[in-house]
């Protein structure tokens, strides 16, 4: 097995790639890259397209990494496919022994250099596996929080509208008296502001005045 290290840009994500990464599997990487660095070669075929590890170039950019280690297969045709399902596959196809990983998750919380999580567990996993953690006191650490109030923008009814064609937007816009964004994906009739999390942050009021 001949391993190289290569840039990522140089990489292509798989174009049939048939596994979904999602925010907490992305998540789950980072954490293992960040505390432990490239364990395993990411595969690739002959037009440096990934095969395995997809998921694993995803995190690794979103680090900031600009190079990682790679190993090219021979595979090709049917073949190649086939490994790419069956590598994601037969790791699926394993059972935990839930016993032994209840033992050694509780012995990773005691070691203070090991965070837990970067093992893919979050501390709902942990809980529902029984692993003793030290729980959070809610109305504790939300004392001296400010408060407000959250203002109910549940709809009153939703309604899905499907458009043939750019005509029957034009007539759609037309009969509301309204203009469409190009990329909009839902509107809110008579319009409202939608406030998101991620748009608040604490300050302190206090030292400003």
């Amino acid at each position: 097995m001949d391993i190289k290290t290569v840039k990522i840009e140089t990489l292509t994500p798989d174009p049939d790639n048939v596994r979904i990464h999602n925010e907490k599997n992305i998540q789950a990487i980072k954490a293992s890259l960040e505390k432990f660095g490239q364990q395993k070669p990411i595969v690739i075929n002959k037009d440096n397209e990934v095969v395995a590890g997809n998921g694993t170039i995803v995190a690794a950019e979103q680090l900031g990494w600009k190079k990682i280690d790679v190993v090219q297969t021979e595979l090709t045709g049917v073949d190649l496919i086939a490994y790419a399902i069956a590598d994601n596959r037969a790791g699926e196809l394993a059972i935990w022994d839930e016993q032994k990983l209840l033992e050694i998750m509780n012995t990773l919380q005691i070691d203070e250099t090991i965070d837990a999580v970067v093992t893919g567990f979050n501390l709902v996993d942990l809980d529902e596996l029984g692993v003793a953690f030290e729980s959070t006191d809610i109305m504790e650490e939300w004392s001296g929080m400010p408060e407000f109030d959250q203002e109910d923008k549940t709809a009153y009814r939703s309604i899905t509208v499907h458009f043939h064609d750019e005509d029957a937007i034009k007539n759609f816009e037309k009969k509301l008296e309204l203009s469409l964004p190009k990329k909009a994906k839902y509107i809110w009739l008579p319009e409202i502001i939608i406030e998101r999390f991620a748009d608040k942050k604490y300050t302190d009021v206090e030292n400003k005045k």
